[in-house]
């Protein structure tokens, strides 16, 4: 199975986010397509030892706001269409 996440998303973005996708390799042993800046990403992601083979990066530079119309940000949003298909 292979769940992708926002990794820039929510509280505390991106490190919980992180720390959360860490724990689900560890735990679960699944593959994980993160999604935000690489570069912050990465960065991240160098405080922990895990399985790095589970894990793609996928760099975005779009983001979808809270007053974005959820269709319009389907259609518009490049990296949201390259996730869904």
């Amino acid at each position: 199975m292979k769940i992708a996440i926002d990794g820039m998303g929510g509280d505390n973005a991106p490190k919980s986010n992180v720390e959360g996708v860490v724990s689900a390799i560890k735990e679960y042993n699944i593959d994980i397509i993160i999604t935000g800046d690489k570069d912050a990403l990465e960065k991240e992601f160098e405080n922990y030892e895990f399985d790095r083979s589970k894990l793609e990066i996928v760099h975005t530079t779009e983001i979808i706001e809270n007053e974005d119309k959820p269709v319009k940000a389907i259609r518009s949003k490049k990296t949201l269409l390259w996730l869904l298909l």
